[in-house]
């Protein structure tokens, strides 16, 4: 006993957590401790029950920076083993591991230890994870504000305790390739990350580089196995799929690993990215890895959970002793913990659970029609932006709008309702403000609409003896500009089929004015306009072809070894103002004829005239038709980059592989020799 008070009196330490329990099923675990239950007067049996399952689960949840570690370091997030922290300059993972055995223990040390503990070795590896070649503007950002808190009450001195600090569900990297964000996050203890590839951006500019490691090996299985000296790190085969009009299309893919990146003789970058078959580039893409380790309470070394209370309102108190220097967070704010005799630790984890309100007051007690009622309702844990509703209210009117035919049918999307109004066809309804809804748009359908759904872009309208009518509908908002009492400017979507339309104008005051058949769409017969073509990039068996065009259009080059003979083509669908087509398999020291061909969302086509270049000699890097030590000291200069970097050189990447490596190195030697 005399023992364990000078543990008391030699440090005491305090974690609180507040974990929202009804939003997310997590709470902490010692795994492997004998548990000494302690009642607490008022603690029903259904309580404690409804706690015990909710402390058996833990998030991951990433924490605020708030001075408390390096400035250098945005969020991080702590695990017993690991502490992942999320930096401008790349993601750095510290994995801490005891001496003695592989096997993490909590469980309490032998007495002759717990007497004299001898201090254990920690075996500690860092590794850094970053992204070649991504926008020094990248921003770190949380989302999904959550219920945990964190405090800090290490020392004694309050002025450097840290309370109240938030947690977040994810973090990411904004932006770090053009259209391309990557999300960190947790889930089921384990910590994921999503490439996320929007609408037109490039996946082959995603590059992950890890500096600290052994090595990487793809497995059998497809997972990506990180060598460590001490053990290894998993990536589980990445699941890969696209969001397509509210269905999850799963696309087939898989890890790939490059060639490292020599920093030094002794250091390498360790570089993967990713494989991807054919997909939708008019949708966003996601890449979804696993990072494979458990999360618990504790530290490195012995801890030992000597009791477990819970109160009243459901909180739970775990009370033990830690000789861990690294429990509960690195980085302390103030010296070393845990001397020879360790120290003690409380940890609080908050139940937070809103209890039954009481409404203790009502004014007006007597409603009136029109009027507002105010309510004041007390009772506990409420949070911002918590909604009221009355259960014994009943259904009344917010709005209401008069359609020219018979409503049918409705269906809601967003800030729009579709209604199939009988013989006035299909009518778009703004409820953007749900109690003054107001005529976004309209088409007559040919029969009577009977029905509505919309998915997308698309409405689908069950049209009586019209069958199915498939109706662009766009977004139907527009930019408005009202120049003066005479005249107003107004941009209507893109994409709305010949015809003439109605436009309906309506000031703020209600009064409406309709114009009949006063805007006309004609049939587009322009075909686009071709220009800025040029050829860049040649390598040793490649070459782009690049043009823009003044509308959005299709991508196609047609190319062969002789003029007006094009034996081989390639085509991107996708509808783009700019053009860039990459043409492989080459043959060196050859002239190749091409013509690039663009064909708009109407069918317009348009063709350049003809044009031609020729292959170089492969390792040629200066253009003087010898491979010669000249090539090599160009080659120098681009050792070690890849496609994006200021310093790359197409020509030098020998290979055609994005990076020039010691690859490429080998097969320059031998063109030379």
């Amino acid at each position: 006993m005399k023992i364990f008070k000078k543990r008391f009196l030699i440090a005491l330490m305090v974690l609180v957590l507040s974990l929202g329990v009804p939003s997310y099923s997590h709470a902490a675990s010692l795994p492997n401790v004998d548990i000494v239950s302690k009642k607490v007067e008022g603690v029903d049996e259904a309580t404690k029950a409804r706690v015990e399952e909710a402390y058996g689960k833990l998030p991951l949840y990433f924490i605020q920076n708030a001075g408390q570690v390096d400035k250098r370091v945005k969020f991080y997030e702590k695990g017993s083993d690991h502490t992942t922290f999320f930096t401008k300059e790349g993601v750095y993972l510290l994995l801490v591991k005891s001496e003695e055995s592989s096997v993490r223990s909590h469980r309490p040390a032998p007495e002759s230890q717990a007497k004299n503990p001898q201090p254990r070795t920690l075996n500690t590896e860092f590794i850094k994870l970053t992204l070649p070649g991504a926008s020094k503007a990248t921003e770190i950002v949380a989302e999904g504000l959550q219920k945990g808190k964190v405090n800090y009450f290490i020392g004694n001195n309050p002025e450097k305790w840290k309370t109240n600090i938030p947690t977040y569900k994810a973090v990411i990297y904004k932006e770090v390739y053009k259209g391309i964000d990557i999300k960190f996050y947790g889930n089921n203890r384990q910590l994921e990350y999503d490439v996320v590839v929007k609408q037109g951006a490039d996946l082959s500019l995603v590059r992950f580089s890890y500096d600290g490691i052994e090595g990487l090996r793809i497995t059998d299985e497809g997972d990506l196995e990180i060598a460590l000296k001490e053990g290894k790190v998993i990536q589980k085969k990445p699941y890969i799929y696209q969001e397509i009009y509210g269905e999850r299309v799963e696309v087939d893919g898989r890890f790939r690993i490059q060639d490292p990146i020599l920093e030094t003789e002794d250091q390498k970058q360790f570089v993967y990215g990713f494989v991807v078959a054919s997909y939708d580039k008019g949708h966003p893409l996601v890449i979804d890895p696993t990072l494979v380790y458990s999360t618990y309470l504790g530290g490195s070394s012995f801890d030992n959970g000597e009791g477990i209370a819970i109160d009243t309102s459901g909180n739970a108190y775990i009370a033990g002793d830690t000789v861990s220097t690294d429990f509960p967070t690195a980085s302390p704010i103030q010296g070393a913990k845990a001397g020879w005799w360790g120290d003690a630790f409380v940890a609080k984890i908050a139940y937070l659970d809103i209890l039954t309100p009481t409404v203790i007051s009502v004014t007006p007690n007597k409603g009136e029609i029109g009027s507002t009622q105010d309510v004041t309702i007390t009772g506990t844990n409420f949070e911002p932006g918590a909604k009221v509703s009355l259960l014994n209210g009943g259904p009344f009117l917010a709005g209401d709008y008069n359609t020219p035919g018979w409503a049918d049918s409705v269906y809601v999307s967003g800030d729009y309702a579709y209604v199939a109004d009988g013989g006035a066809g299909l009518q778009v309804i703004d409820i953007s403000d749900p109690t003054n809804p107001i005529l976004a748009g309209s088409y007559d359908t040919p029969d009577y609409a009977l029905g509505v759904y919309v998915s997308g872009d698309y409405a689908f309208v069950a049209d009586g003896d019209s069958g199915l009518q498939v109706i662009k509908i766009n977004d139907p908002v527009i930019n408005i500009t009202v120049l003066d009492s005479n005249t107003i400017t107004a941009t209507f979507p893109a994409g709305l089929p010949e015809g003439s339309y109605h436009v309906l104008v309506t000031n703020p005051g209600g009064e409406e004015g309709i114009l009949h058949n006063g805007f006309k769409v004609e049939a587009d017969v322009t075909p686009p306009a071709i220009t800025d073509l040029e050829v860049t990039d040649i390598t040793n068996i490649t070459a782009v072809v690049s043009w823009n065009t003044d509308e959005s259009s299709d991508s196609v080059v047609e190319y062969g070894i002789a003029p007006g003979n094009y034996t081989d083509s390639i085509s991107d669908p996708m509808l783009v103002t700019s053009h860039s087509l990459k043409l492989t398999d080459l043959t060196a020291e050859t002239t190749y004829y091409f013509v690039v061909k663009s064909t708009d969302s109407n069918g317009n086509p348009a063709q350049s005239d003809e044009h031609n270049f020729t292959k170089a000699i492969p390792g040629d890097l200066d253009g003087d038709k010898d491979v010669d030590d000249d090539d090599y000291t160009i080659f120098r200069t681009a050792y070690g980059s890849c496609n994006g970097d200021d310093n790359f050189i197409s020509a030098a990447d020998l290979d055609d592989d994005g990076c020039i490596t010691i690859n490429d190195y080998r097969i320059l030697r031998s063109l030379i020799s």
